[in-house]
């Protein structure tokens, strides 16, 4: 890791390929991570059934996660 990973100058990247017009808008815009923002949305119950069946992978790539 490194400290310059945390920020990058604005604007468009020659390896960002020919659909980045598209999907970079904002990526373009950054300079930098932006502050986490927890979410207070509720999950889907549509998802619920997907969310049980990742948990149990979730878990286990957590428990060996490295924290910051």
């Amino acid at each position: 890791f490194q400290e310059a990973m945390l920020s990058w100058p604005a604007g468009a990247r020659p390896e960002d390929g020919s659909w980045a017009q598209y999907w970079y808008h904002s990526l373009h815009r950054s300079t930098g991570f932006g502050e986490y923002v927890p979410k207070t949305d509720p999950f889907p119950d549509s998802l619920k059934p997907l969310l049980a069946e990742c948990q149990p992978y979730y878990r286990q790539l957590s428990a060996v996660a490295i924290k910051a």
